[in-house]
């Protein structure tokens, strides 16, 4: 093999990966970057009462990304980023399939920062074939 094609999202989701299993990544998210966009039913829903609330918000994002890795569509670990400090806004959408919803969108402030960590049950186990029992 000569050179190795990747996508600039699979390539940074590896070199992720790679720091994760050393441990947890903390990292300084860019203002205003965006976090996450929710659909909210129900206008007096409790998250509402959350992100209204005095305390400061706290959200957890658990996502298991796939990458295409030599013609393999592989699924790397669930993941789960929790991201303290960040702004809330509201919004509605103009499309009719979300006629009277509403709408919000986390982005990030001058005081927002993630940590991203692997979910502990999803750690693959590295083992010999030795170790394998065969029945």
């Amino acid at each position: 093999m000569k050179t190795l094609d990747l996508t600039l999202q699979d390539e940074r989701c590896i070199e992720l990966y790679a720091q994760l299993f050393k441990g947890d990544v903390i990292r300084k998210l860019d203002y205003g970057e965006q976090i996450f966009t929710a659909r909210i039913d129900d206008k007096e829903s409790k998250a509402i009462k959350v992100f209204c609330s005095e305390e400061q918000a706290e959200i957890v994002i658990a996502k298991s990304p796939t990458i295409d890795f030599f013609g393999n569509i592989i699924q790397l670990p669930r993941m789960s980023k929790k991201v303290r400090c960040f702004d809330i806004v509201f919004f509605s959408s103009i499309r009719e399939e979300d006629w009277q919803s509403l709408w919000c969108m986390g982005r990030a402030n001058h005081s927002s920062d993630s940590v991203i960590s692997i979910v502990p049950d999803e750690i693959p186990l590295l083992c010999s074939d030795e170790d394998v029992i065969h029945g």
